[in-house]
């Protein structure tokens, strides 16, 4: 068994056996795991600016925290939300998980989105003074690469998360523009001489990539943008 070298409420130092697993590390930090939430408001996402001991100004990140013992990431999501904003949220989705430390710290931290229930962002400031947050904002997905390239989201988590947002919004977007396309596919009409007027064309049988590009963006709607 490991010898705890050092226990505290949200984390214990763990002694590890000489070279295990092939690594000459003498310690292992073992922490609860952790969520993080983006909640989308139309084409922004929600951000709180946290001031943290060791930081020289304060960091946008995602609103999250530790999942509780006998609790679910989701539940934890939803709470966590609920503590640092005063919004509350049942709609979330988990879109992947990361380890920030592999190898040094056991927290795995899963990603969540979900759609506010609500256009109305007076409650947002409502975590303000809880655990150094000192402001919310709502940044463009667009912006966000912005944001981590100017150091302004730099946590691990947060900077991953914020291109993993931008990186599935892109994607959104390209397969509703392809959904539109396979929409005409679908209802194109075409003589021999070539489009000529509905009344007086035939349809064309729906094309196989009508269909894949059809489902690819439904899938991704639906795991972006939850209801």
């Amino acid at each position: 068994m490991s010898k705890i070298l050092l226990s505290t409420p949200r984390f214990d130092v763990i002694e590890t056996p000489p070279r295990a697993a092939g690594y000459d590390r003498d310690f292992f930090i073992e922490k609860q795991d952790g969520v993080s939430i983006a909640v989308r408001f139309g084409g922004s996402v929600l951000m709180l600016e946290i001031n943290r001991p060791g930081q020289s100004s304060p960091w946008l990140e995602f609103p999250g925290g530790g999942v509780d013992t006998g609790e679910a990431p989701a539940e934890a999501a939803e709470r966590e939300l609920f503590e640092e904003t005063g919004l509350e949220i049942s709609n979330v989705a988990e879109v992947g998980r990361i380890a920030p430390l592999p190898g040094y710290v056991s927290e795995r931290v899963t990603l969540f989105t979900a759609v506010a229930e609500s256009k109305d962002t007076s409650r947002i400031d409502a975590g303000v003074g809880h655990e150094g947050i000192v402001g919310s904002h709502l940044i463009s997905i667009k912006e966000l690469s912005s944001f981590c390239r100017r150091g302004r989201i730099s946590s691990a988590v947060d900077a991953y998360f914020a291109m993993l947002l931008t990186t599935l919004d892109g994607e959104t977007a390209r397969y509703v523009a392809s959904y539109l396309f396979s929409l005409c596919c679908f209802g194109a009409r075409f003589s021999r001489r070539g489009p000529v007027n509905m009344k007086l064309g035939r349809m064309m049988p729906p094309r196989p990539i009508s269909l894949i590009l059809l489902f690819r963006t439904t899938w991704t709607a639906r795991r972006f943008s939850p209801t």
